[in-house]
């Protein structure tokens, strides 16, 4: 019998080789430029897809904002009433000064499939590609996708969504399979579903 399985698997080692992969095609493209954001979207995405076991639907509708305004992702300071496990590096940053803040993760019950409210901090290694991502790149992605819906006539709204397509709005879930499969059989030999990571 043929396991269907193994033409599919990629070792989790490789896929979290394609964000430098990626960054390596990127320090050929002049920053500034909508390629050069693109592939910086790209590297953290894939980057994001090998940290966090997310379903699709989860990165794919995640969206950037305030705590207030119940974002999936914002920069606050940790709130005392709403408990939360801190790895060693966000404790010893909160010693040094109890003010900071820090990039978290929340995903309300009805956003999750289980509908266990979803809490967490972006690893800090992780935050100066997503301040990059976010204050300069994704920026001009939505630059690019006002000029292209303005040329076709159509009204852009940014919906604030972390991780954008082409017209600067949330993924498909086809498309968003396109996008992962592409880069995985770019980077890795093997078209892999977004499930792989």
């Amino acid at each position: 019998a043929i396991d269907r399985k193994s033409e599919y698997f990629i070792e989790h080692r490789v896929l979290c080789e394609i964000p430098l992969k990626i960054e390596k095609e990127r320090s050929r493209v002049q920053r500034g430029t909508i390629k050069y954001a693109r592939l910086t979207h790209d590297i953290l995405l894939t980057h994001w897809m090998a940290v966090f076991a997310w379903r699709q639907f989860n990165v794919r509708i995640c969206n950037l904002g305030t705590s207030k305004d119940c974002a999936n992702i914002f920069k606050a300071g940790f709130d005392p009433n709403r408990p939360i496990g801190k790895p060693d590096d966000v404790e010893a940053e909160l010693a040094r000064n109890p003010g900071a803040e820090f990039w978290q993760i929340f995903f309300p019950k009805e956003q999750v499939k289980t509908k266990q409210m979803v809490r967490g901090i972006v690893p800090l290694y992780l935050v100066p590609l997503l301040e990059d991502y976010v204050t300069n790149q994704r920026p001009l992605l939505i630059r690019a996708a006002l000029i292209s819906t303005a040329d076709r006539g159509t009204l852009f709204v940014d919906r604030g969504t972390l991780f954008l397509n082409h017209e600067g709005s949330p993924y498909t879930r086809l498309a968003f399979g396109n996008l992962i499969g592409g880069l995985t059989m770019k980077h890795a030999g093997r078209w892999g579903h977004p499930h792989l990571y």
